[in-house]
């Protein structure tokens, strides 16, 4: 059934088959109002300027009437896989396309990428730019270095390594300096300057005006030689034979000695000193004649001459303690204790010596009472005849 009227309006249900209307009005809408609101709205055809749902529009979800067939149902295809529904699809790549030919016009990036032919203005693995390590058509091909004369080689085609061990060469020329850690061999080295370690061999090679100038000591009398040509060593033997000896300063014989004849402003004697005859020399002079640290010329009586003395005073005012006692030093002492000793004074005291030393001895007065005036007189003499 259809119904067409001017203006309707409803305040329950309305049904019909084709109702046409200037206005229509259901609910409580007041009659004149340019829109209609439905609480519930049934027809097959259903015309109107404007219809809303809402405040929405719903033209804008209506299909026109030459839109029926533009709805894509989207398929899979060839590397696509589709997804979605009929009118929100989604179409995806498979994970492992396979494609003949691939073109970019900007930049890609991917984990990995096969191609017969790759071309681009930029390829890129990570920041690196391929073509740095690509040769470019026309380039030189790579060099496989080969073991050669002398050398070896190790490393990798695009990083080789190559060694020299051994070297044997006709000529080496240097500009700088050099050096060989292990050894070096030639008929023919020059170089400004060749150091051996910190020496300087031109130290100890012969130029050639000097050629002839090291001296190749010999053995001699009473001498021998050891060392090198150029650091030779010469030695006096063991047990020289002398016809004289002279000696300007100071001698010391550890073992022994003899001469026939012997001169010297000192003689050191520290072991056993022998003359000619076994027992003196037949000319022995010096101004002072030691063993070990005793002066010889203390215990020998000149020609012509006494027995060694020593005498001297002691003031009273000198002797101190209780009892008062007084040290005599010797200005040169004698060799040994071998001395007798005499005191005497004015002062009447019981004098007597004690610690007798080379040279020293104490005087002892043998009381407490002290003496400021009066002098003690001593005198030293070596034991012996003359």
């Amino acid at each position: 059934m259809g119904l067409q009227i001017n203006d309707l309006v409803v305040e329950s249900t309305l049904s019909a088959s084709t109702m046409t209307a200037t206005t229509l009005y259901v609910g409580t809408n007041s009659i004149g109002s340019s829109n209609s609101s439905f609480d519930t709205l049934s027809a097959t055809t259903f015309s109107a300027g404007t219809l809303y749902s809402g405040s929405t529009n719903l033209y804008s979800i209506f299909l026109t009437t030459n839109d029926g067939n533009d709805i894509t149902r989207v398929q899979p295809g060839s590397n696509t896989t589709t997804g979605g529904t009929g009118n929100n699809p989604t179409v995806n790549l498979v994970a492992s396309p396979s494609i003949n030919g691939l073109s970019f016009s900007g930049t890609a990036n991917g984990l990995a990428l096969s191609a017969t032919t790759l071309s681009g203005g930029t390829i890129l693995s990570g920041s690196t730019n391929l073509y740095s390590i690509f040769l470019t058509s026309g380039s030189l091909t790579p060099t496989y270095v080969q073991n050669g004369l002398n050398t070896y080689t190790a490393g990798t085609i695009s990083n080789p390594t190559v060694n020299v061990s051994a070297l044997t060469i006709n000529t080496i020329t240097v500009s700088g300096s050099s050096n060989f850690n292990a050894g070096l061999s030639a008929s023919t080295l020059s170089g400004g300057t060749i150091l051996s370690g910190s020496t300087n061999l031109y130290s100890i090679f012969a130029t050639l005006p000097d050629q002839n100038d090291i001296t190749r000591v010999q053995p001699g009398t009473n001498i021998t030689t050891g060392g090198t040509a150029n650091n030779p060593t010469v030695n006096l033997v063991a047990s020289p034979s002398v016809n004289s000896i002279t000696a300007s300063g100071s001698s010391i014989f550890s073992a022994g000695l003899s001469a026939t004849t012997f001169s010297a402003n000192t003689i050191n004697v520290s072991g056993q000193l022998t003359g000619a005859d076994g027992a003196t020399f037949a000319n022995l002079s010096g101004t002072n004649i030691f063993s070990g640290s005793a002066n010889l010329g203390t215990l020998f009586i000149p020609t012509g001459g006494t027995l060694r003395t020593k005498s001297g005073s002691v003031s009273g005012s000198t002797f101190a303690g209780n009892p008062k006692k007084a040290t005599v030093t010797f200005a040169t002492a004698f060799a040994n204790t071998n001395y007798a000793i005499t005191i005497l004074s004015d002062t009447n005291r019981t004098w007597t010596w004690e610690s007798k030393a080379a040279g020293s001895f104490v005087i002892n007065a043998n009381s407490n009472t002290g003496f400021a005036s009066g002098n003690v007189d001593w005198i030293a003499i070596q034991n012996g005849e003359k």
